[in-house]
């Protein structure tokens, strides 16, 4: 839970960000699912363009029912 809330159509997901050094800043999109004792990361990248690709993503695990 150490991430920030997402909002909008990330609505329920979490936003960790953290740096590796030499390689620049990232950002974790993920899911805690309290029922289940689960966090299921959806995706991990460089902090440019993250939440377009996990707006993608996280549209087909709805749809998929994953999430």
């Amino acid at each position: 839970l150490a991430g920030h809330t997402l909002r909008g159509s990330l609505v329920g997901l979490r936003s960790l960000g953290f740096t590796v050094r030499g390689s620049g800043a990232f950002r974790a999109i993920y899911a805690v699912i309290d029922s289940e004792a689960v966090c299921l990361i959806v995706i991990v990248g460089p902090h440019e363009n993250i939440y377009d690709a996990a707006e993608r993503r996280v549209a087909a695990l709805r749809a998929a029912g994953e999430l």
